[in-house]
């Protein structure tokens, strides 16, 4: 709300990142990037832009990505400290927002993504949320749980974006 801002994690100009690439048949893209249109952009603190990326076999691709947009009133950079009580107090349409860090956290994991800064704020949050439960396939230091592992193969990339990850607050 605007009254409690929460925050959500964006991709921001500069550097690379690793991730996923999902490939979509043609007939599915189309409600797809509607739906994802719906989602994302309806506070404009992202920016949809084609990014040239490079698949974990070597091939490039154009891939549809949504950038943080520095020119909007809810773009912040915000120390951790602030992120963490962000995320342990406010509350989006899709639920609490320390879930969706949590959430967000584990799925990397669970894909073999190794996130330093994710995994720093998911322990911040863990520490300052007594009795907070640990998303299913963490363990309690935010490694995957023993027996844990991906679950389908995904195509990792690296995508350029001429800046450094960040974490915008919206309303």
């Amino acid at each position: 709300t605007p009254e409690a801002p929460g925050v959500v994690l964006g991709l921001d100009r500069g550097g690379s990142c690793v991730g996923m690439i999902y490939h979509l048949a043609e007939r599915e893209r189309i409600e797809a990037v509607r739906v994802l249109y719906d989602r994302e952009m309806q506070q404009h603190v992202y920016v949809p832009r084609m990014l040239s990326a490079r698949l974990a076999d070597g091939r490039g691709v154009q891939a549809l990505t949504f950038v943080a947009n520095r020119s909007s009133s809810a773009y912040q950079r915000l120390a951790d400290e602030e992120i963490v009580r962000r995320m342990n107090q406010c509350r989006g349409q899709r639920g609490l927002n320390r879930e969706y860090l949590l959430n967000t956290w584990q799925s990397l994991e669970s894909h073999a993504v190794r996130d330093d800064m994710m995994r720093r704020l998911g322990r911040l949050v863990l520490a300052a949320t007594p009795g907070c439960a640990v998303p299913p396939g963490l363990g309690q230091d935010g490694t995957l749980a023993p027996g844990r592992g991906k679950d389908r193969e995904v195509s990792e990339a690296d995508a350029t974006l001429g800046g450094e990850r960040s974490f915008d607050a919206v309303s």
